[in-house]
């Protein structure tokens, strides 16, 4: 309602909306998707885990409307866990 009243674009009213839910995120559901996932990958590499954040789940019907591969989650995971254990790493020589 407060991205509606602001009125921001029905794009971006439709990630705020729907972005733990994408199935329902009608015509704007590609985008919304994607930012689904984007939010899951960085949950599941511990960046901004709130108190739900071990209770997340992924929205698999956005894995397939995306054609992405089988394994790309949990794959992309483990690379994002490798990249921000070396950012950490670099901000520790800082």
């Amino acid at each position: 309602a407060l991205a509606e009243a602001w009125k921001l674009p029905p794009y971006v009213v439709a990630v705020i909306k729907h972005q733990h839910a994408p199935s329902n995120a009608g015509e704007h559901r590609r985008l919304v998707s994607v930012v689904h996932l984007a939010n899951s990958l960085a949950i599941m590499a511990g960046i901004g885990i709130g108190a739900d954040g071990l209770a997340y789940e992924i929205d698999v019907p956005s894995i397939d409307l995306l054609g992405l591969p089988q394994g790309f989650i949990q794959g992309t995971t483990l690379s994002l866990l490798d990249d921000v254990e070396s950012a950490e790493e670099l901000v520790a020589l800082g």
